[in-house]
């Protein structure tokens, strides 16, 4: 087995000679080629994490990178499928919201094959960070959580799934993602009168200090669901729901929703 020597200039370059360092700038694979056989232990380990990299980004062409700087972190594939799943099953052919949680939108607006409508259309993505723009231009929303009732007018009261991610855990941040929910839902719930009345399906992900709030304005409660992200995240998140729901496990104290 070969392999192009220009990507691994620095971790091979006792194995080449000077004269074919400025080969290498001249075209892309223009060096000499080295057996992998010749390799050490170390370099091979290296070489195939790398080349394994490389397959997962030729899979995922258009994938977006996390920016942690926005405090943003992926779920890992399956809790991805999971989740889109979830609002797929409770939106029941309906419009569904993504606030700031861009990882799902690849099983909403792709033909999975574990889906059994193509989302495409029906899926929204509100988001601050502008490279969602252009991976679904269609389906793009720009949001600020600071400007959280600035949302299109086709939407407002219009969502029959909602899902919140903010990316902050602090109380004011939640509060404002739940202004949003309640503009963005069909039927939301009415702090000041209780009704036995359906509302629109809501999960909310955030730090479980935010329960008392979360319950006292939206009647959501924790669910069992456990999140896997993609990148190392030590911080307590958890699902809250306001429905009983068979695939995130049952939360506390739905029963009026059961």
């Amino acid at each position: 087995k070969k392999f192009c020597y220009k990507k691994w200039r620095s971790v091979l370059s006792l194995h080449m000679s000077s004269s074919s360092s400025s080969e290498d700038e001249s075209s892309n694979c223009s060096s000499p080629e080295i057996g992998i056989e010749s390799l050490s232990a170390s370099t091979l380990a290296a070489f195939k994490s790398f080349e394994r990299d490389k397959e997962q980004l030729n899979n995922q062409p258009d994938a977006v990178s996390e920016n942690f700087g926005l405090s943003q972190f992926w779920y890992d594939d399956n809790t991805r499928r999971e989740l889109a799943m979830e609002a797929v099953d409770e939106a029941r052919g309906g419009k569904i919201a993504v606030l700031s949680a861009p990882s799902i939108m690849d099983h909403l607006t792709a033909k999975d094959k574990n889906l059994e409508q193509n989302h495409f259309e029906s899926a929204y993505i509100f988001e601050f960070d502008d490279r969602f723009r252009d991976k679904y231009p269609l389906q793009f929303v720009k949001y600020d959580y600071n400007r959280p009732l600035e949302v299109p007018t086709h939407l407002i009261g219009a969502c029959d799934f909602i899902m919140a991610d903010p990316p902050y855990l602090n109380q004011n941040c939640v509060e404002q993602y739940l202004k949003t929910v309640r503009l963005l839902a069909k039927k939301a719930k009415n702090c000041e009168k209780e009704t036995n009345e359906k509302m629109t399906p809501v999960m909310f992900v955030t730090s479980p200090k935010n329960e008392e709030i979360l319950k006292k304005e939206m009647g959501l409660s924790k669910t069992n669901f456990k999140l896997v992200f993609q990148s190392k995240f030590a911080t307590p998140i958890q699902v809250f729901t306001n429905y009983r729901s068979q695939r995130l496990g049952y939360a506390e104290d739905l029963n009026q929703y059961a």
